[in-house]
């Protein structure tokens, strides 16, 4: 029976995918296939592009036609405008066995040789077993919706505002649905917060949890995303995002502020898979 396997499986078709990206157009994207992968042809491979750096995203596009037995494809295409590098890519793979694979998402962010590829594998699995046995509680990643159709809902038609920070629909976002579905196993190292209480003359007593987290930079988080923890149902909003950790100024480990949301807010109203 033909099945799909995501990037992240035990045993990946895709050894490596490299992005040499150029913000004009014409970036290449080449990939090497797994040494133990034995399946016969032809390959067929897909080139995809998203903004979320998730297998489990919706917003995954087909850029170009298929290939057959290659080992890269240029997309001529320009993706990104304004400053943010939020861009991925990924391959899929269609095997004579009617198999489909997923390779990891890559971002755009900068290429490195193999050596300082596999420096930055070794830190990120340091990092991931240091948050799985030692610091960090399991989690939820929401990642916020930053383009596609405006929310009918809130949005107003002729200044695109939002005009409801509760709105059912886009979570006080401004596109229709707000957030991508969850990314699951998303671990934070967050230290204790520090709390100011102070009077607001618009809104009264207001009280300010900050706290400061640490996140492995696959997926990609930023400003107005949330994090969820997994045990107690608490939901942050991330702001001011810095790097902590890179290789080659390619970033391998994320530092940002954490801001609590109040047991009020809307956010609280969104399912976390089971």
């Amino acid at each position: 029976m033909a099945k799909t396997i995501e990037g992240d499986c035990k045993f990946p078709a895709f050894e490596r995918v490299r992005v040499d990206y150029l913000f004009e157009g014409n970036a290449r994207v080449s990939w090497m296939l797994h040494r133990h992968l034995v399946e016969p042809g032809p390959y067929v491979f897909q080139l995809q592009v998203g903004h979320t750096g998730s297998n489990l995203s919706t917003d995954w596009l087909d850029v170009g036609a298929p290939v057959i037995d290659t080992f890269f494809v240029i997309d001529p295409d320009k993706r990104l405008f304004g400053k943010s590098a939020e861009l991925h890519y990924r391959v899929k793979l269609d095997t004579g066995l009617g198999n489909t694979y997923y390779s990891d998402p890559v971002d755009v962010l900068g290429d490195l040789d193999k050596r300082h590829w596999l420096q930055a594998e070794e830190i990120t699995r340091k990092e991931r077993l240091r948050h799985r046995v030692l610091t960090s509680p399991g989690g939820f990643l929401l990642i916020a919706r930053r383009y596609g159709p405006p929310c009918s809902d809130c949005v107003d038609i002729l200044t695109d505002e939002v005009t409801k920070t509760k709105c059912p629909n886009c979570f006080g976002i401004g596109y229709a649905g707000g957030y991508f579905p969850a990314i699951p196993d998303v671990f934070c190292d967050f230290s204790f917060s520090q709390a100011r209480e102070h009077r607001n003359p618009n809104v009264g007593m207001e009280k300010q949890d900050i706290t400061q987290g640490r996140f492995i930079a696959v997926p990609l988080v930023s400003d107005y995303d949330v994090w969820v923890n997994k045990t107690t149902d608490e939901r942050f909003f991330i702001h001011g995002l810095g790097v902590e950790a890179a290789v080659r100024a390619v970033p391998v480990i994320y530092a940002c502020q954490m801001r609590q949301a109040p047991f009020s807010d809307i956010i609280y109203t969104i399912k976390m898979p089971s």
